[in-house]
């Protein structure tokens, strides 16, 4: 038994390489048997069946020349892939060419189980085209080919707008969070900055839940400054007036002042600089606390001069 490595004349496909049994070769070896088969699966276990031609169904075309003679059928299949791109392999016909270049053709079989020849360009170094073998659909297929293509089209448009209402929704979100990361929580049921006890104690109230208290952090975090100190200040301006800071010190010990060291606020002030400023330490910030405090009765006092001559330029 041996396969021969043959290429089809130009009038029956030029360029194709293809393996067949030799017992498929006319006497001469210029023209090759076909058989009446649909699928690859079935050509290549009659080939290696070595099933002898029927004139009544085989189909017969004319081949240029034979590259090869093999007995191993997966040695044949090798050499029959190298030929596709080279003539290496010694023809029967022909001396040894240079690398073949230009033109490559590829072939599947049909339902009226005829070869038929697909032209492709490629280089001699580009990929091996493959071969495919195919069957002609019935009426029946092609509907459900269509079928199965309605589905998957209308599936992907259904995903492609779930997908264009997640972004926007995602965008939503981020959009309204950033708003909200600059605003007070709505439920903060009192003006900043505090101004009196009532006011004051109403804050703490609010601040000593978590939840609260990280929304207002948040808010606090955003305000302006250009390094930690002046953020510092700008911190405590929004919590409590200079009229109200007044009446407190840092520890609260001197003249019956109170504790802000005590209060909730302290804490909603460290949490938003440390937020802001990453490497500031809570010593640094009870320090620009402790400054802020001891000057309130001099911005005080610049509030009521200018005040004052506002009301004099009214």
């Amino acid at each position: 038994m041996a396969f021969v490595g043959i290429e089809f004349s130009e009038e029956s496909g030029a360029g194709v390489v293809e393996l067949v049994h030799s017992s498929w070769l006319t006497p001469k070896k210029q023209e090759v048997w076909w058989p009446p088969l649909k699928h690859r699966e079935a050509f290549d276990k009659a080939l290696r069946k070595g099933d002898l031609p029927a004139e009544e169904t085989w189909s017969i075309y004319k081949i240029k020349r034979c590259f090869f003679k093999e007995d191993d059928f997966f040695k044949a299949k090798e050499k029959c892939k190298k030929c596709e791109f080279t003539s290496d392999i010694q023809s029967e016909q022909e001396e040894p060419e240079v690398e073949k270049k230009g033109l490559k053709l590829s072939i599947y079989f049909s339902a009226t189980s005829s070869p038929v020849f697909l032209k492709s360009t490629c280089a001699s170094n580009s990929s091996r085209l493959s071969q495919s073998f195919s069957c002609t659909s019935t009426p029946s297929t092609s509907k459900t080919d269509k079928g199965f293509c309605d589905q998957v089209l209308d599936y992907l448009i259904t995903v492609r707008t779930q997908n264009r209402q997640i972004l926007k929704l995602l965008t939503t979100n981020t959009h309204n969070n950033s708003t909200k990361a600059f605003e007070l929580p709505d439920d903060l049921e009192l003006t900043l900055p505090v101004s009196n006890l009532t006011d004051l104690r109403r804050l703490e109230e609010y601040l000593s839940n978590n939840r609260t208290l990280s929304a207002v952090v948040s808010y606090l975090s955003g305000l302006g400054g250009r390094d930690p100190t002046t953020k510092t200040n700008a911190v405590l301006r929004k919590l409590m007036t200079n009229e109200f800071a007044m009446k407190f010190s840092f520890l609260g010990t001197r003249q019956k002042k109170g504790a802000f060291v005590e209060l909730n606020a302290r804490k909603v002030l460290i949490r938003a600089i440390q937020l802001a400023c990453k490497e500031i330490t809570k010593s640094d910030i009870d320090k620009f606390t402790k400054d802020w405090l001891k000057h309130a009765p001099k911005r005080f006092e610049s509030e009521i001069k200018q005040k004052h001559a506002q009301k004099h330029q009214d």
